[in-house]
């Protein structure tokens, strides 16, 4: 993956959390002034093709602004835990806020590929499968994000095309 799809696979995932919160009562009103600040860019963010290092790094500035809140974490870990506990033997036994996460990042995802032609829309269970993993892998990357190395690991995500952490 170059380094403007790990990024869009990043934004789709903030994406997809964040309709995903949105069903959720308890929402914060500092949320749904990060969720404004933030939907302010995503048109912009999605129909740019390449980014520079400036662009680059304002994005990943805003991840960070967004993934700060409480609730989008606690949201990730939960999905994260589940995810690992289930996958990839009972991948029928994850919870509904799992499934729910994962069915919107898909859909985010081929509204977002559809628009550019890249791929074929019509997904089998090897590329549902796969694109499970990259919304996974996402979300493990905006995990990993907040901890004391976060902007390295982002950098390391976005610069290294095998990333190992």
């Amino acid at each position: 993956m170059s380094i403007n799809e790990k990024l869009h696979s990043l934004l789709i995932s903030l994406e997809a959390l964040d309709l995903y919160t949105a069903d959720n009562i308890y929402i914060s009103n500092n949320y749904k002034k990060q969720n404004i600040t933030k939907s302010k860019y995503k048109y912009y963010i999605i129909k740019k093709k390449l980014y520079s290092i400036q662009e680059i790094l304002f994005f990943i500035h805003i991840i960070n602004y967004i993934i700060k809140n409480k609730h989008l974490q606690e949201k990730v870990k939960d999905i994260l835990v589940d995810y690992s506990y289930f996958y990839p033997n009972q991948i029928n036994m994850l919870s509904l806020n799992t499934k729910k996460y994962l069915d919107r990042f898909i859909h985010k995802y081929k509204i977002y590929y559809k628009s550019k032609n890249s791929i074929n829309m019509n997904i089998k269970y090897n590329q549902c499968q796969e694109l499970y993993n990259y919304g996974i892998t996402s979300l493990y990357i905006l995990n990993k994000f907040l901890s004391k190395d976060g902007t390295y690991i982002l950098y390391k995500y976005l610069k290294i095309n095998q990333f190992i952490l």
